[in-house]
């Protein structure tokens, strides 16, 4: 046996997985449910790795060095060492058991029929450091499994250290990199952040670069990937035994919320909100939601005819940043994505306290006053800012359907807002005795509470939020001159893109 029948006689388990399989990215991460076949689909990317070393000057022989990592050996040998051991017996090659376990094999190449030396070392993190683990040690390929398990600094060390086999002597590597496998972690993991927002964890914002990121189909979607494989009621059982939390990260493939918490707007669907490169339309004004207070956030949208929502842009800021600075970051927002809206076509919505002085003689004006003046834009405070109120204008608008499109849609580019919505902006778990599974009344005020309760505000003063909790006539009476505005809008345009 060449080792290559495995490659060649094995069939993806779906085009996502084969698309993983395949890709030259530097560094692949696929997430799919349980029972999707990502263990495999990355243990066939080794032996893919290993045929594409060219060979070497001196020897003819392709060299590849795999590193398989897990959380502890332990899990490791009972999970992903059973599958290689079906395909690779421990009599074949020279086995080390370890801990670090070893296969080193000798296989013909499958085109040309040259030598291949693929060494393949498993090993698992337990009490050790990453550091300590892998000094000196240089893979050509490392496969992580199970990476929600791990920290980002197991990755971060292991891209320093591909590249490095075989040496220079027998021409290097042909391609190195690495790829990892992973269930749906929850929302505030950094895989999500690394992956979909594109950003290396902990960098203050620097963007990845190299990075390409698969998701499967979840498990009871028509075309989820490996049901061939699965008893027929494989997900159908799962998800009558287990909590809700769970199923949606095991079973439906979503990101998931945190448990110490649960989420404020259980109606947001990233998959169905999100829309990349959502962009203004043009005749319609500008709204801008803002909250007030120390750490003051604001959320930009328009209210398209239809009663649809489209929010674009967001102004996140750091503990005690002033309402002049504040008031600045909406300018440049506003001159940055917005470019022809003049001042005059934007209005603002902001919470009622926000009118009150800054002192109790009133020699500092209000912060409403100050945010007028700074921007020129008119700033009102909307008629309250009771939770509930403000919480319901927004859940109103995810739960509805506009000719079958969602009344709301936010902005890719709305990075925070985003993960405010699927689970950041959050009821903090109670804690103690007696308090299993309830949560806090009032949403946790954390960095991504201030501009989802911004776009509260813009919902609940600027739309259909008070329409519906005020009425149709009274809401006329509040937006003024612009409901006469929106009601004239062009609507010769998709709402919805193409």
């Amino acid at each position: 046996m060449s080792g290559f029948e495995i490659v060649t006689n094995w069939k993806a388990p779906g085009p996502v997985a084969a698309a993983f399989c395949n890709t030259t990215a530097f560094v692949a991460g696929i997430m799919g449910p349980v029972g999707s076949a990502k263990t495999t689909t990355a243990l066939v990317r080794i032996l893919k790795a290993a045929a594409a070393q060219r060979p070497s000057p001196i020897d003819g022989v392709r060299r590849c060095r795999a590193l398989v990592l897990r959380d502890t050996f332990v899990t490791l040998k009972r999970t992903v060492l059973n599958t290689w051991h079906s395909w690779f017996p421990k009599t074949v090659g020279q086995w080390v058991e370890g801990p670090p376990a070893r296969h080193t094999l000798m296989l013909v190449h499958p085109l040309d029929g040259g030598p291949v030396e693929l060494i393949v070392d498993f090993m698992g993190i337990g009490d050790d450091s990453v550091e300590n683990l892998l000094r000196s040690y240089e893979p050509t390929v490392f496969y992580v499994n199970e990476a929600d398990l791990l920290s980002f600094d197991v990755l971060a060390f292991l891209v320093q250290r591909v590249g490095r086999y075989p040496s220079r002597i027998h021409g290097g590597p042909t391609y190195y990199g690495g790829w990892l496998d992973f269930n749906a972690p929850e929302q505030d993991h950094w895989l999500h952040e690394l992956f979909v927002e594109n950003i290396i964890p902990g960098s203050n914002g620097k963007p990845a670069k190299g990075y390409e990121f698969f998701k499967q189909p979840g498990g009871l979607e028509p075309n989820a990937e490996n049901r061939a494989n699965l008893p027929a009621t494989y997900y159908e059982k799962i998800i009558e035994n287990q909590p809700e939390w769970l199923v949606r990260r095991m079973v439906h493939n979503e990101w998931g919320y945190s448990r110490d918490g649960k989420p404020v707007y259980m109606d947001f669907n990233d998959k169905l909100h999100v829309r990349p490169g959502l962009k203004p339309i043009k005749g319609i004004p500008i709204g801008i939601g803002a909250d007030a207070g120390g750490t003051p956030a604001a959320t930009f949208g328009q209210w398209l005819p239809g009663d649809v929502w489209h929010v674009l842009a967001e102004v996140v800021t750091g503990p005690n940043v002033g309402v002049t600075r504040f008031g600045e970051m909406i300018l440049e927002v506003l001159a940055r994505d917005f470019e022809g809206w003049p001042v005059r076509d934007c209005y603002g919505w902001i919470d009622p306290s926000a009118a009150y002085g800054g002192d109790e003689e009133g020699n500092d004006p209000a912060f409403l006053d100050k945010l007028r003046r700074v921007t020129k834009i008119p700033f009102r405070p909307t008629a309250t800012n009771n939770p509930r109120m403000r919480q319901e204008a927004v859940r109103k608008q995810l739960r509805r359907l506009v000719d079958g499109k969602p009344a709301f849609l936010l902005s890719d580019k709305c990075k925070v807002l985003r993960k405010a919505m699927n689970s950041a902006y959050r009821y903090k778990q109670l804690r103690g005795i007696g308090n299993a599974g309830r949560h806090d009344t009032k949403p946790e005020k954390n960095e991504h509470s201030h501009v989802a309760e911004s776009a509260e505000y813009l919902l609940l003063g600027g739309g259909l939020g008070m329409a519906g909790v005020m009425g149709t006539a009274s809401m006329r009476g509040v937006m003024g001159p612009l409901g006469g505005a929106m009601a004239t809008a062009d609507n010769d345009y998709s709402i919805f893109g193409d």
